[in-house]
């Protein structure tokens, strides 16, 4: 689904989230390659979708499957990346816990590394956010979430994506994703 479509066209304010998550809830987030080559090393980090990226990164990650946490300015363990560079990577899975004070929406962003010339930064998580809401304020959602996936365009040594417009291609050897799973929490009726 969209492989080669530059998704940066589709911001936050252009895409209805869907996904929804508790405070305090969790989900399970899932950096993939979609086509069959591999990367060497990523970063991702939530935000409040809100705000500007350098307010900071908001909730904690679990252990990544192949990786590390880092606690970044503002909090501990918000922030997932990879340990070792030179292991080759397709699929890397860590659930993220939503801060218990916040409501709003939440988008994830994450920084492919392929080699030294090869990058993709701040590719943004697929349908733009998830949303967090207060238990008292909500009803359970009535419709099961669907997963979604973010793509990047390929390039092999730019840091920068084709402009907003760029004609697709589904003959492009990079194809990146982040995919956010089914909430593992939902509001309960």
């Amino acid at each position: 689904m969209l492989i080669g479509i530059d998704l940066s066209c589709y911001w936050p304010e252009r895409m209805p989230s869907q996904f929804t998550v508790i405070q305090g809830g969790s989900i399970s987030v899932d950096l993939r390659n979609i086509s069959s080559n591999s990367f060497r090393g990523y970063m991702t980090m939530a935000f409040d979708a809100s705000k500007p990226d350098d307010a900071g990164p908001i909730g904690t990650f679990g252990m990544p499957t192949d990786g590390q946490l880092l606690s970044c300015p503002g909090g501990v363990n918000n922030t997932i990346t990879h340990k070792d560079n030179n292991s080759i990577k397709r699929n890397v899975t860590a659930i993220w816990t939503a801060p218990a004070d916040f409501v709003g929406s939440v988008i994830f962003k994450t920084t492919f590394v392929r080699g030294l010339s090869e990058y993709w930064v701040k590719v943004p998580s697929a349908g733009g956010n998830i949303t967090v809401f207060s238990e008292s304020t909500t009803s359970s959602p009535t419709t099961p979430p669907t997963t979604t996936t973010t793509s990047t365009p390929p390039t092999t040594t730019t840091t920068s994506t084709p402009p907003c417009g760029a004609a697709p291609s589904v003959s492009r050897s990079w194809i990146w994703g982040v995919i956010l799973l089914i909430p593992l929490m939902f509001q309960q009726s």
